[in-house]
């Protein structure tokens, strides 16, 4: 019994010896540093910022089993003239017919949503800022398109 007690003692006093002399400590440091360069070597995936309103959503309330619109899609017509429209589609991207000077024009392009503000980007022209009130969309000049 005395003979397993010292036996034990210096097997505990080999360890400690080791851990003195740095052997287990160098071991628990490179694990430590391998760990660390893992974990902080990996990359954050960042959120993408979602659209207020997404390009088309529609939304069943209780007690009413019909769909109602509530994204900024769809078919927006100008309160001077009927026959000038905007489009914004579900996949982000527009289309406005209007007739200026007696003539007939499509533009077509892409636009982003921030908040109820919408930005109709035309390819290499000076994009058209509008925002969103409720159903009608307001551009830069005052112009009111109510959606249909």
């Amino acid at each position: 019994m005395v003979r397993a007690t010292i036996i034990n003692n210096l097997h505990i006093l080999l360890k400690w010896n080791k851990f003195l002399r740095g052997e287990e400590m160098k071991n628990i440091v490179v694990l430590l540093m391998l760990a660390f360069i893992v974990f902080a070597c990996k990359q954050k995936e960042e959120p993408k910022p979602q659209a207020q309103w997404p390009g088309r959503a529609v939304q069943a309330t209780p007690g009413n089993t019909e769909a109602q619109d509530v994204g900024p899609a769809g078919k927006y017509i100008n309160e001077k003239n009927a026959n000038d429209y905007l489009e914004l589609k579900a996949d982000g991207t527009f289309l406005l017919q209007a007739r200026r000077d007696g003539q007939a024009r499509s533009v077509s392009g892409k636009y982003e949503i921030e908040g109820t503000q919408i930005t109709l980007n035309i390819g290499s022209g000076q994009p058209v800022r509008g925002k969103l009130e409720g159903k009608t969309f307001v551009d830069d000049g005052g112009n009111r398109w109510t959606k249909r």
